[in-house]
């Protein structure tokens, strides 16, 4: 494991020398080293691969088959046939990739709010400034309560939020969907200086 710390992260990285997920096989690959807020020790997984680690291929997510694929780009060059399985209706949702990131407008309670889909994230997350600022939530009400015990990266208290309706452009809408609303991420920097002073 490198002692050294990436440019991106700040944490220690192990080279792999071959890593194989289905039929494909990479040679001479570099992993984070999660820590126990990355990942928990219950957690029922080992790892996660984010969509950068194939940056280079379009994934296809088919729940229905419970699989997961992974396609070259230029099967997926006429946006007519995207979609190659059987289907009704499609919804189309405009996105944008910013630094690798998909990037879309939801409807919140009225409010047009930028999210980045994660798809290696386990929960959805807002950051407070936006619950409390735009969307109207307070910090400690009934419909932002404390998430028990759980701290960010700087040590400040994580809330929780229940968002009744969450809509994408092109008519795609989540209901119920628990979010944590915080300040700052979980990971601690450790090159950091202290921050004093009231927050």
């Amino acid at each position: 494991v490198k002692g050294v710390h990436a440019d991106e992260d700040n944490r220690p990285h192990v080279n792999i020398p071959s890593f194989t997920i289905g039929k494909a096989t990479g040679k001479n690959l570099s992993f984070a080293v999660a820590s126990d807020a990355d990942i928990p020790k219950s957690a029922p997984y080992d790892g996660k691969m984010t969509g950068s680690f194939f940056k280079q291929y379009d994934v296809e997510l088919d729940f229905g088959a419970m699989k997961l694929n992974y396609l070259t780009p230029i099967n997926c060059t006429d946006p007519h046939q995207v979609v190659f399985w059987p289907h009704k209706e499609v919804a189309v949702i405009p996105m944008s990739m910013t630094d690798g990131k998909m990037e879309v407008q939801v409807d919140i309670a009225g409010h047009k709010i930028n999210a980045i889909l994660d798809t290696s994230s386990a929960r959805t997350i807002m950051r407070r400034d936006i619950a409390e600022n735009t969307v109207g939530l307070k910090a400690g009400s009934p419909q932002m309560p404390p998430a028990g015990d759980i701290r960010d990266g700087k040590d400040m208290q994580i809330y929780t939020a229940t968002f009744p309706q969450i809509t994408f452009a092109g008519g795609v809408t989540a209901f119920n969907v628990p979010a944590l609303i915080q300040v700052n991420g979980m990971t601690h920097n450790l090159h950091q200086e202290a921050i004093l002073g009231s927050r």
